[in-house]
């Protein structure tokens, strides 16, 4: 380490320095005619006082010491191992499990005598560490690769050392991010390249979600080697039932195809579906042969009731749209006739209800009763005064029997769902509709789809509308005639599609439940094996505001029946809970929390699948190893050449030890140095002093 000294100011100062400690000394020893010291004893204490004032002088100059720092940097070996679980669904899995594990180790030690040893694990994702368990269910190499580069910028790397089979079944091609600038890449190449006999379901494709009573297809396809002539059975099977067989024949030494099955949803709720293909004589792994899948069910089809005042062609153009829906279940009523129970629908619809009639304004109050959503249609038969007094969000006050005729306009802020923009387009230029004429009052959450465009004039009054009461949703379309927009979307468009969409997602909206539930627990219905498990919760007070005061525990019960116990995290307004990542099988979950001396539970199912990327492909792609190291001028060798490696990266001359010289600057004043020798200095002067007795 050098050190050198600069000063900030001109050569004068420094000689002004030495002037101060000179006149110093002298006023104070040799001017000094009373001293009872001796004239050598005068020098002598002159001395150290004249270097210590001349220092301090110095220092008030604030001078700078330059140093430059040598530092060197070893070359970083960075080893990376795939520790997936393909290389143990080979031939040599009990020479990887033991001896090649104690060779690597003994390696890695070696390297670490003369390199900096970085070593990493990849599969399913990349981390430091070289506990290798082979455990890893898919191989991304590229991400590792990736990170290496990134992580690695500007460092001093003087080799990269990837270890594994050359099968990849997850990320980009791992040539395609290699490039010849890159450090040597030594590749070991472990697996066994030879192709044996194997039958996998290679990839499916299903319906995570189907509709009670509906079919939904499964896509098969499989894969096989060496099974050229054979045929063997695929099974479809559910509750331990088969629900359908095919015979596979392989027509090839190197076979592949697809199976097409179309299944029906006759049970609400999770569904596994077992598929599997027959195992055929001395199969590498049968494990990849067998694969189940969940398919959530749900009963959907809602009940729709259209209850009307009287015929009327908008009734008809309302339930046509409806009854093209197979999701949903529609009856239409004239209200006389409407003798049901509301609580059974999904959703009522009020054709021109309240109106005069008596008998219907019981209806509509007994509907109105059961707190069930409510679609209201307002023409001229409507009893706009019983409306108003049903308080679901609207009102309208006229003094005169009067209508408009409106045209419909795109409300920009609507946001209650989303509304395709070619769609309201092709409504703001259907008919106009004949519109209550007076004033529009509407509740504070209330939203317009469309408002009314009188000629030229925007009224800013609505024409669709929603909004929520105490928990129960309505909706309001404020004109008569809506059947022109049906028949004015198919003279224009030939086909009825923007007024079906404009129904379908009104009641959609309306007909959705709304969750009543203080308690919530939302996860998803499928995770994979590798991804984590997250819960979210809310939990809402008496006033439906969310609050997290209270803990919520979480009880988890896997499919062996063994429980588990966890407790949300509490963040903001809500709950979080990860736990990570779970086994293959169905789980059920219950949420329990006490608030204001009650009891709070919420309930669900969710499913892991099994990841099978790595049973699929069990031939080692050392072409691939081989192209890595070709391409960054490395070399590619087997696990039992792995102790030469060392030996192999000493006889490179680009692997060296770089020297970094850093120079930098500090001021004097922030040295301990200085200050100790002006201590040292006057610390001698005053022990002399006294030992001459001058003090």
């Amino acid at each position: 380490m050098n050190y050198d000294i600069y000063i900030n100011h001109e050569w004068y100062f420094f000689l002004l320095c030495i002037l101060i400690g000179l006149v110093y000394t002298l006023l104070l020893y040799l001017k000094n005619k009373k001293s009872v010291l001796s004239n050598k004893q005068r020098i002598a204490l002159g001395i150290f006082r004249f270097f210590s004032s001349s220092l301090v002088a110095l220092l008030l100059l604030s001078p700078l010491v330059k140093q430059k720092l040598t530092e060197k940097e070893k070359p970083i070996i960075i080893i990376g191992h795939d520790n997936s679980s393909s290389i143990m669904l080979g031939k040599d899995s009990a020479y990887y499990r033991n001896d090649y594990l104690a060779q690597l180790q003994q390696t890695i030690d070696e390297l670490k005598k003369d390199y900096d040893v970085h070593s990493y694990l990849f599969g399913q994702a990349t981390r430091n560490g070289n506990a290798i368990d082979f455990a890893d269910n898919k191989t991304d190499m590229a991400e590792f690769i990736s990170s290496i580069k990134k992580q690695y910028e500007n460092r001093n790397i003087g080799a990269i050392v990837l270890a594994g089979d050359g099968i990849y079944n997850s990320g980009l091609q791992p040539s395609n991010i290699v490039s010849e600038t890159m450090p040597p890449i030594y590749t070991v190449a472990m697996g066994d390249t030879a192709v044996r006999v194997d039958a996998a379901i290679n990839h499916l494709k299903y319906n995570k979600i189907a509709y009670l009573g509906n079919k939904f297809p499964v896509e098969v396809s499989i894969k096989a080697r060496q099974l050229e002539g054979k045929t063997k059975k695929l099974t479809i099977t559910k509750d331990g039932k088969t629900i359908e067989s095919r015979n596979i024949e392989y027509t090839g030494s190197d076979y592949s195809a697809t199976q097409q099955f179309v299944l029906e949803a006759d049970q609400k709720g999770l569904q596994y579906y077992t598929i599997q293909l027959q195992t055929a004589d001395n199969e590498i792994s049968a494990t990849n042969n067998l694969r189940t899948i969940a398919v959530d069910v749900i009963d959907n089809k809602q009940k729709i009731a259209i209850v009307a005042n009287s015929p009327h062609p908008d009734v008809a153009a309302i339930k046509r749209c409806i009854d093209d829906n197979e999701n949903y279940e529609v009856h239409s009523f004239l209200a006389n006739a409407f003798n049901e129970a509301p609580t059974q629908y999904n959703l009522i619809i009020l054709h021109q209800l309240p109106s005069e009639n008596l008998q219907s304004n019981n209806i509509v109050a007994k509907i109105m009763e059961a707190k069930v959503p409510t679609l209201f249609v307002v023409g001229s038969q409507t009893n706009l005064a019983q409306l108003n007094n049903l308080k679901a969000g609207l009102q309208i006050f006229s003094k005169i029997d009067k209508t408009d005729e409106s045209q419909p306009l795109f409300n920009n802020e609507f946001t209650l769902f989303t509304f395709p923009e070619e769609t309201r387009n092709q409504i703001e230029l259907f008919p106009p509709l004949s519109t209550p004429f007076g004033e529009y009052k509407t509740a504070t959450n209330a939203q317009s789809l469309f408002t009314s465009k009188v000629g030229t004039v925007a009224s800013g009054n609505p024409m669709i509308c929603f909004v929520q009461m105490q928990q129960v949703r309505y909706g309001f379309i404020l004109g008569e005639g809506i059947w022109k927009w049906a028949l004015a979307d198919y003279q224009h468009n030939n086909s009825h599609s923007n007024f079906n969409t404009l129904i379908d997602k009104a009641v959609m909206y309306l007909s959705l439940r709304v969750n009543k539930d203080k308690l919530r627990i939302s996860t998803q219905n499928t995770y994979h094996d590798t991804e984590p498990v997250i819960f979210e919760g809310e939990l809402y007070n008496d006033n439906f505001e969310p609050i997290n005061i209270p803990e919520v525990k979480l009880t988890l019960a896997s499919p062996n029946g063994e429980q588990r116990e966890y407790l949300f995290n509490q963040t903001n307004n809500s709950y979080h809970l990860n736990i990570g990542s779970m086994p293959a099988g169905k789980y059920t979950y219950r949420a329990s929390t006490k608030y204001n001396n009650k009891n709070l539970e919420a309930t669900g199912t969710f499913v892991v699948e099994a990841t099978m990327l790595e049973d699929i492909n069990l031939v080692a792609d050392h072409t691939l190893l081989n192209t890595l190291s070709a391409k960054t001028n490395g070399q590619l060798i087997y696990p039992q050449q792995i102790n030469q490696l060392p030996q192999l990266l000493k006889q490179r001359n680009d692997i060296k030890t770089i020297m970094y010289t850093e120079e930098q600057y500090s001021e004097i004043l922030n040295m301990p140095l200085a200050f100790i020798i002006i201590v040292l200095l006057l610390g001698i002067e005053w022990v002399l002093r006294k030992y001459y007795g001058e003090l």
